[in-house]
């Protein structure tokens, strides 16, 4: 467990990170990147020697670069990291037109692009996946619209992708079925994971427990790639970011001590279709001075938790998620849509299952609308005044970029229930559920007050309260 001082630590770098992250024009990450490799690519022996002044240098170089932010600037840092509010512009037809332009103009001006010049000319490759303004747009919308910024990072994704992945890389979405089976088992383990729920922000959370020692390069690249390349898939996440949560263990500096495998990982985190907007960091190694500097070092420069209280991975989320895919890869190989199978629902969706989603926002949004209109729905004696009422409901989900979910009896993901009849008939469900559930409530309460005058006080039942009698609900 990481000691208090190692938490205010981390707090610190997750500020600085997030301000990196996010891609402010105005943050320059020049000292930091220059510190990291510095402190990286140093031997052992000058560990001891830098240990003592560690945290003063890196306080230090945070507190330059921050002080280099205007106060707007750091306040819009702040509040997306902790997902009070996004610096993404407000997107409109005529701008995303007119960003494309521009992007595409600044592709036209970098030299070092040789997989986007392979795509264009060579006769084997169709370039028309990654000439699409959909699969442009994620970069874009991963630096807030710096087009120079956006431009260097989509023509690095594109090397990246033909070195891993060779030309199919840049034809088409990768799909499960590209790795190997090392590969394959190496996602199946969870040591990487995209957790089903987003947070309360709306934004997808990326989970890794470190790697295994014994998986190459090459195989850890390779699925960090894909794993990267189903995220930027999402377009609330290509808008929002994703929050990080990493668990670092003293095996992962081992690959930081070569500045080989150090410059792969900082070449993939260069091209990353999505941006992070927060990190939060489990420290999982001694509170020594050579570690404090370590640590430190892969916080400036490298950057819900489903592993159980004994400390092993829950897998059953991702053997779904893994499914998940599978499935869509097979939807888009036979050429069928594949716009009905919903891996992450929206922010503002409601979601209809068998309990478990009582935290989603879209359902919290719904269960208000049950408490508001319960009393008007249940006392209304005409089936067009019931039907108004559900309609109201539907308008407002529709007004939030809302739908209605449920869960796909086969396949097991999300699927949008698109027949209007079906979503009365649910919301009917939902309205005479929670009456129900209210009743009881209701009465529980009635029969406490009767006999609590014939209990003693430190025998009297404990009655649960409106929250705990509807929790899962939904």
């Amino acid at each position: 467990m990481s000691s208090f001082s190692n938490e205010r630590t981390v707090t610190k770098m997750n500020s600085g990170f997030g301000a990196t992250s996010v891609g402010n024009a105005t943050m320059n990450t020049r000292v930091v990147a220059d510190a990291t490799d510095s402190v990286c690519s140093s031997p052992k022996s000058s560990f001891s020697q830098m240990s003592n002044n560690s945290n003063l240098d890196v306080d230090t170089a945070l507190a330059k670069e921050l002080h280099r932010l205007s106060v707007q600037d750091r306040n819009r840092v702040q509040e997306e990291v902790h997902g009070v509010q996004f610096s993404v512009p407000e997107e409109t037809p005529q701008m995303i037109e007119a960003a494309l332009l521009k992007f595409q103009n600044e592709v036209r001006k970098i030299s070092g692009k040789h997989a986007y010049n392979h795509a264009i000319t060579s006769n084997r490759v169709d370039p028309t996946y990654i000439l699409s303004p959909e699969f442009q747009l994620r970069f874009l919308r991963a630096v807030l619209y710096n087009t120079k910024k956006a431009a260097f990072r989509y023509t690095r994704h594109l090397n990246l992708l033909l070195e891993f992945f060779g030309e199919t890389g840049l034809q088409r979405p990768l799909q499960y079925s590209d790795l190997s089976k090392v590969e394959k088992d190496c996602i199946k383990e969870g040591r990487r994971q995209i957790l089903p729920s987003r947070d309360r922000s709306g934004r997808l959370i990326m989970f890794e427990k470190g790697s295994n020692p014994s998986d190459s390069r090459t195989t850890r690249i390779r699925v960090r790639l894909y794993m990267w390349s189903v995220i930027s898939e999402d377009i609330e996440t290509q808008q929002k970011g994703v929050v990080g949560i990493a668990e670092l263990r003293e095996e992962v500096f081992a690959d930081l001590t070569n500045s080989e495998t150090r410059s792969a990982y900082k070449a993939v985190l260069d091209s990353l279709p999505v941006r992070f907007s927060a990190v939060h960091l489990i420290l999982n190694f001694p509170d020594s001075p050579i570690y404090r500097l370590i640590k430190s070092a892969v916080i400036l420069g490298l950057f819900g938790n489903p592993s159980s209280s004994g400390g092993n991975i829950k897998t059953k989320n991702l053997l779904q998620w893994i499914k998940t895919r599978r499935a869509i890869d097979t939807f888009r190989q036979g050429g069928a849509s594949v716009s009905n199978i919903i891996m992450h629902p929206n922010t503002h969706d409601v979601l209809f299952s068998r309990g478990g989603n009582a935290q989603h926002l879209g359902n919290k949004e719904f269960h208000q609308f049950l408490d508001l209109m319960n009393t008007p729905y249940h006392s209304s004696e005409q089936r067009d005044e019931m039907e108004g009422i559900r309609n109201e409901i539907i308008s407002f989900v529709s007004s939030q970029n809302g739908r209605f979910l449920q869960v796909n009896k086969d396949g097991g993901w999300w699927e949008e229930i698109s027949d209007l009849e079906s979503i009365h008939f649910k919301i009917n469900n939902a309205f005479y559920d929670y009456n129900r559930k209210l009743k009881a409530m209701q009465n529980q309460q009635m029969s406490k007050s009767a006999t609590s005058n014939f209990l003693e006080p430190n025998k009297r039942r404990k009655i649960d309260g409106v929250d705990a009698c509807f929790k899962g609900c939904f």
